[in-house]
């Protein structure tokens, strides 16, 4: 039989901090989120009617909605592309947290992030607070071990 939720364990959306590679604070996200996307193939067993998933790939995406403090980051990945026989793309560190009312942090560290798709470099709208949302290939396999624990 399901369990009913405690609400005072619901997490709220907006907290998040991000970190450059080296440990440092590098700018404050007012949200963000981890996509991962496997990719099966059709199996059918001699024999059998059912098909089966045979999962043949895997792949993530980091997705960051940025909270505008300085330019560090595009002028980081805008210093690596000026050459462009011999780009330099920066690779980043990760670490997210969520934080429960209860104080209870969970923490999901991602290294090898990367710049991917089209991202917003400067903007100026006015009455706005400028945010940038940010995509990210991730180029290792998450860590799980920061995650929240089952509650019961």
């Amino acid at each position: 039989m399901a369990q009913p939720v405690d609400p005072g364990l619901l997490i709220p959306g907006y907290s998040g901090r991000f970190y450059k590679s080296d440990g440092s604070r590098w700018a404050t996200c007012t949200q963000w989120e981890l996509q991962l996307s496997i990719t099966s193939t059709d199996e059918q067993p001699l024999g059998t009617f059912w098909l089966m998933a045979v999962a043949q790939s895997g792949s993530a995406t980091l997705t960051v909605s940025e909270l505008v403090i300085d330019d560090a980051i595009m002028a980081e990945f805008l210093a690596g592309i000026q050459d462009p026989q011999n780009p330099n793309i920066p690779q980043y560190r990760f670490i997210g947290e969520r934080t429960r009312p209860d104080g209870l942090v969970s923490t999901l560290t991602i290294d090898g992030c990367t710049l991917d798709g089209t991202n917003r470099i400067a903007a100026a709208i006015p009455g706005e607070t400028m945010t940038r949302d940010l995509t990210f290939r991730v180029s290792s396999i998450p860590d799980p071990a920061g995650l929240f624990p089952a509650t019961a």
